[in-house]
């Protein structure tokens, strides 16, 4: 299960940072709907589901779930009751967290929730100017769950592998991961070839190009949960906001939800990695 606390981000909230998109990212936020945009379309929702209904979602399906939460967003931490959240289950959780926001941070360690974290990754975003911050952040939770960044790479961000390298190696992370997102140019083979002839490993792609017409095992290996409490059968439609099967309110029971497999022609952007290796 994937819950996606929340869809926006400090680099595309005009105000809240310096207002510029990262430049691999497909997505752009329309504040007056509180939504995000994709190809002029508006998708996601990021109203969000009350905390009681979302710990009580959680919680009654532990074993469903195998124990287990994987945390993405967005950025995962704006969400305010995350760490009330965590604090409040049992689980154990993984979570993808750009970790400049230190203050929530503090409280998941604070609350003992950060002893049940099995995977904390921090992405590092070089164009931000918040290393400052990011450091700050890192430093702290290397005294109780290190960290492993990764770092999405980009045409504009090619020639300042180097110094990336330097920075991350000089702080108290577990390693530094490579991705290259497929939303971007269409020289990817080559952009690829030049990053890792600089980090010297293999680049993984983070996405691919958008795909029709595929085996999709639906709602069998992959459920996702959005901001505002909807269930989906992957992560391609909590984005789009298409085709819920139920709600967080309702007291569902996973082990009664529909598993199937089946063709699917949906044009697949968001887990376009899962769908293959399936």
């Amino acid at each position: 299960m994937v819950w996606f606390p929340n869809w926006t981000c400090q680099n595309y909230t005009m105000g809240r940072s310096f207002g510029k998109r990262c430049p691999y990212c497909p997505f752009s936020f329309d504040q007056k709907s509180n939504r995000l945009i994709y190809e002029n379309e508006i998708c996601g929702s990021n109203e969000y589901a009350p905390l009681d209904d979302l710990i009580g979602f959680f919680n009654s399906n532990f074993n469903e779930i195998g124990g287990h939460l994987d945390i993405s967003g967005g950025e995962v931490l704006l969400r305010k009751d995350v760490p009330d959240i965590l604090a409040s289950i049992s689980h154990t959780w993984s979570i993808t967290s750009n970790t400049l926001m230190t203050s929530a941070i503090e409280r998941i360690i604070s609350n003992g929730s950060i002893k049940r974290c099995l995977a904390w990754t921090a992405s590092y975003h070089p164009l931000s100017n918040r290393d400052d911050q990011f450091e700050k952040s890192i430093r702290l939770l290397s005294l109780h769950r290190p960290a492993r960044v990764t770092v999405v790479i980009a045409n504009s961000t090619i020639d300042l592998l180097k110094d990336i390298i330097s920075y991350l190696k000089s702080l108290p992370i577990t390693g530094i991961t490579w991705h290259m997102d497929a939303h971007g140019p269409d020289e990817i083979d080559h952009l690829v070839w030049q990053a890792e002839q600089v980090v010297g490993e293999k680049i993984r792609c983070l996405a691919g190009p958008p795909l029709k017409g595929v085996m999709c095992r639906v709602n069998e290996n992959l459920l996702a949960v959005s901001p505002d409490g909807q269930l989906y059968p992957c992560a391609t439609f909590a984005y789009t906001n298409e085709s819920p099967i139920s709600r967080v309110s309702e007291s569902v029971k996973l082990s009664e939800l529909p598993r199937e497999v089946r063709w699917c022609d949906h044009e697949c952007f968001a887990c376009c990695d899962h769908i293959k290796h399936v």
